[in-house]
């Protein structure tokens, strides 16, 4: 339960920050996205649920598809893999308020690289590759 209080703490806080830096206009970060997952969804060796947290910076291309750096982290809230990544992610508008993202950038974890725990994955290497492919509905501006 600790972990719990923790981390929704450690994600409001980021939140509020991230969001008075947006609101400003003149910093780099444009827009922060918070969320919650379920861990490991595709191959279901490790539980629980997430916190996310992620930060974009200011687009390099005009129009209104953007491609932007980002930052940001998950963290498993019962002790399982957590991850740290950077990377570009291209995207825009595809409805009113909906958009579609792709992204690509390395990742790097306090995960088992070799285990026999059937538990816990197996993930080789301390630094991988961070591929994401995001849809969702802006709530806001940021």
């Amino acid at each position: 339960m600790r972990k719990w209080i923790t981390g929704a703490t450690l994600a409001m806080a980021a939140s509020a920050l991230a969001t008075a830096a947006c609101q400003a206009g003149d910093g780099p970060i444009s827009e922060i996205r918070v969320g919650v997952l379920a861990h490991d969804a595709l191959t279901h060796k490790e539980d629980g649920v997430d916190l996310n947290a992620e930060l974009f910076f200011n687009g390099w291309t005009s129009g209104s598809w953007q491609l932007r750096p980002a930052i940001g982290a998950t963290v498993s809230l019962i002790g399982d893999t957590s991850q740290a990544y950077i990377g570009l992610v291209y995207g825009g508008p595809i409805f009113d308020s909906v958009f579609f993202e792709l992204g690509a950038g390395a990742a790097v974890h306090d995960g088992k690289r070799d285990t026999l725990d059937p538990d816990r994955k197996e993930l080789g290497s301390r630094v991988l590759f961070h591929l994401e492919a995001s849809l969702g509905v802006m709530l806001t501006d940021t």
